[in-house]
């Protein structure tokens, strides 16, 4: 049988108004990822057009597109939009939710913080109870990859917008299961296939910090958490850095007498070991001020008795205050401090 004829290459010719030869060489170039120079055959061209018309896809606007396998087959592929599509127009669709952890973990190479899982909600006309199907990080997390021709490390997707990614996870796989969609695939599960690498184990977010957020969501799992991988190695970091840092939070301490906003900024800026001991200097330096503080105190207090036991001497011409004038800067750092104020 000639393409020509090829029924469904003429069904889906006809539904977007071109010759079946032009439909066939259009998609050919187009609706394919692969690398190197191997020949599109015929009938993996039939077998995604199959599964376009199934579905109701636009092979044209990339809402489905296909790898092909080692065997002569292909992978379809559904994007975002085109899983939106079939969702939205199925007879029993009744709208979608989506619930998100109370915890945020930043994934090793990541530039910015993600839910540690994100559930989605899926409501049918026909049925009295929703589909819930909740993805976690730490399973489905892609890291930077390298490029085989220059040999740098890229960012992907996952890197840039992590919550955005891990639903569209959510999303899609509460489709498939509240839908029963089959034989479709997002763009990961297709290249584990096409890698052979089904059964690959999931990527750990490693080297995360963990930061609970309030959420307005009941909590169903408060401890998150203890699902999440430990660290396998500390980051080194540079002490001298962290030392020059720490010293000039302890000079602007002692001024305003915010040890607590140091200590918290401390938290924020560092984790790991590079935390635990640019806390443990700022620990050091605040006791030595507090010993020199009482030290002080206590000179105020021997020169204030000192001053009244004069007073009662007769020799005494004019009564003067025996307590010590007080420092304006210290006043001031003191109001600064009970005012609430940040720390710079």
């Amino acid at each position: 049988m000639s393409t020509t004829t090829n029924p469904i290459v003429t069904k889906i010719a006809e539904k977007f108004s071109v010759d079946s030869e032009s439909l066939l060489s259009t998609l050919k170039a187009t609706a394919f990822k692969q690398s190197g120079d191997n020949v599109i055959t015929n009938e993996q061209m039939y077998a995604l057009l199959i599964v376009s018309d199934q579905y109701n896809l636009n092979p044209f606007t990339k809402e489905i597109y296909a790898f092909p396998d080692k065997f002569g087959g292909i992978v379809p592929v559904v994007s975002v939009d085109g899983w939106n599509r079939i969702a939205n127009e199925h007879p029993h669709f009744d709208g979608v939710e989506f619930e998100y952890s109370t915890d945020v973990v930043r994934p090793e190479g990541a530039g910015a913080h993600c839910h540690a899982w994100i559930e989605t909600i899926l409501y049918r006309k026909d049925r009295k109870h929703p589909t819930r199907v909740r993805e976690y990080l730490d399973e489905c997390y892609k890291t930077p990859y390298q490029d085989y021709v220059t040999g740098q490390v890229k960012n992907g997707p996952w890197q840039s917008h992590p919550k955005r990614m891990l639903r569209h996870k959510s999303e899609i796989q509460c489709y498939r299961v509240g839908f029963g969609f089959v034989g479709i695939y997002d763009e990961d599960e297709a290249l584990r296939i096409i890698n052979n690498d089904v059964e690959q184990a999931p990527q750990q977010v490693s080297k995360a910090s963990v930061v609970s957020i309030q959420s307005t969501r009941p909590q169903t799992e408060s401890e998150m958490q203890a699902h999440l991988p430990a660290p396998e190695t500390e980051e080194p970091f540079d002490e001298k850095v962290v030392d020059e840092f720490v010293e000039r939070l302890c000079q602007r301490a002692v001024k305003t007498n915010q040890w607590q906003a140091a200590k918290d900024l401390i938290d924020e800026r560092y984790v790991g070991g590079a935390r635990t001991h640019a806390q443990n200097k700022l620990s050091e330096q605040e006791q030595l001020s507090s010993n020199g503080n009482g030290s002080e105190q206590a000179d105020d207090e021997s020169t204030s008795q000192g001053n009244v036991a004069e007073s009662t001497q007769p020799e005494v011409k004019t009564q003067t205050s025996s307590r010590k004038k007080s420092n304006p800067d210290k006043v001031l750092s003191q109001q600064n401090d009970s005012n609430g104020q940040n720390f710079f």
